[in-house]
Order: structure tokens, then sequence, then C-alpha cells
């Protein structure tokens, strides 16, 4: 990957109140093509920037809920004045480095996503732009009633100081059709906004952070309060950065 970010987004109080809208009111993003495969250049530079001013509007807001579900992983989750769903982060330390562990979370999904993803039996390529921003497909087990599809842009890049990013935003059916490779009956997920931010430290190991502004759908969605989901997600997500420590702590003995 030789995509470098020259300098980071600020994130200010103007775009913070853009930041924030709906996931159905596309005005929270740039300007994005009618076609998601005929997406420009332009466009996909203008979302990649979009994407680094709401990691950082997320991450500097001031309402998260520290949550203890595990002493080596940091969480948190955050309950959305808007009504929105919440938002989750969690922050371990992985004994690997930052690109072995890059490698394997993005470049090698398809072929590892279940060994540290319980829930995932299939992920797809379907379209790439270049060797930073592409559009790709998951498929997520959701018994007993239907299926979770996922279709994203996804974005990667490295900072100045060699921190490694994935960033995704989702499209919904209305863009892109399902993909008709469910096992069952199927609902589209709500991605918003998603990213993996990976970087080195001082002792061979790598730090993880991750967050998800993401609704499941379906029938959870609808019969479960915001907050008891956002929590069950927020358990979810770091029960994969527990998988991810046993999985790398294995390979390094």
């Amino acid at each position: 990957m030789d995509v470098e970010r020259k300098s980071e987004i600020e994130a200010t109080p103007e775009n913070e109140t853009q930041m924030l809208r709906p996931h159905d009111e596309y005005a929270s993003l740039p300007p994005m093509n009618i076609d998601p495969y005929a997406m420009t250049s332009e466009e996909l530079i203008n979302i990649k920037d979009w994407m680094h001013q709401q990691q950082k509007t997320l991450l500097h807001a001031n309402s998260w809920e520290n949550k203890k579900l595990d002493s080596e992983i940091e969480s948190k989750i955050m309950f959305r004045a808007d009504g929105l769903f919440p938002v989750v982060y969690a922050k371990s330390e992985i004994a690997c480095s930052s690109e072995k562990l890059f490698d394997y979370l993005v470049y090698q999904l398809s072929s590892t996503c279940h060994e540290w993803n319980d829930v995932m039996y299939y992920s797809e390529v379907l379209h790439r732009f270049n060797d930073w921003a592409l559009i790709g497909a998951g498929l997520n087990n959701g018994k007993p009633i239907a299926d979770r599809e996922d279709m994203f842009l996804q974005i990667v890049d490295k900072l100045e100081n060699q921190t490694l990013m994935e960033m995704s935003v989702g499209f919904d059916e209305s863009q892109i059709p399902l993909t008709g490779k469910a096992k069952r009956s199927v609902v589209r997920g709500k991605m918003y906004f998603c990213s993996k931010t990976i970087k080195s430290t001082d002792n061979s190991s790598c730090e993880y952070v991750t967050v998800w502004h993401y609704d499941p759908a379906g029938w959870a969605s609808k019969l479960l309060p915001k907050r008891m989901l956002g929590n069950i997600v927020l358990k979810n997500l770091v029960h994969e950065h527990q998988q991810l420590r046993k999985i790398f702590k294995r390979n390094n003995l």
C-alpha cells in the first residue's frame, strides 16, 4: 500500500453538525455518483477526507461511556442524542506487527474472516477502483430469522506516522442490490461508518482500535431497544479483539 496521508483533517464545530446527520441523508457524505461503481477519483478523495473527519469527530466526542468487559481491552459506547444507533469502540494490543495485522484483517479478509469473526461466512471484492478504494460485500449468519448483508465502500490509508487505517461506509439496497448469495432470507445492515486503525508500538506489537457505527438491522433492530442492542454490538466487537489476541498470541508461541 503506497498511499500516504500527507495531512490530517481537522474536525470543526460546523463539520461536527454535518457528520451527525442520519444514514439515509447522504448530505452527510460528499456528493456521490448515483451509480457507486462509476465514482470518480475526485469523489473518492472527497469521501476519504470525509471519513478522516468522521473518525476525528467520533473520537473527540465527549459522550462516550466506558465499559469494563475485558481487563485487557478498552471498550466504550456512545448513546447519541440525535437518535441514531449507538457508536461502539474497542482498543487492544495485538502481538504482531501493524503490517501483518492489517494484511490479515483487510487484504486477506475473505480467507481469514471465519477465524476471528464468529458470524461472517462470505466476503468478496465486487469492484476495485484503485489500490486504496474498493466496493466490498460481506454476509453474516443472522439466525434464527435472517442473515445480514453488508455492501460498502472501503478506503485504506497510511498516515505520515505509519499508522494504517481502513474506513468503510455502507450502501443501501437502492444503490446496490442484494447479492443473492445469502443462505436464507437476508437484510441489509446499516453501516454509517466503521474504521480499523493499527499503529505499531515499541514492543513488537501493535495497537488496534476499532470504531463501529453500525446498525445490524433486521428483527433485532426492530424488537430490541437501541441501548440494549448497542451493548450487544459492543460485546461482539470486544469478542473479535479477544479472538485476534488469542490467534496472534498462539502464533507467536
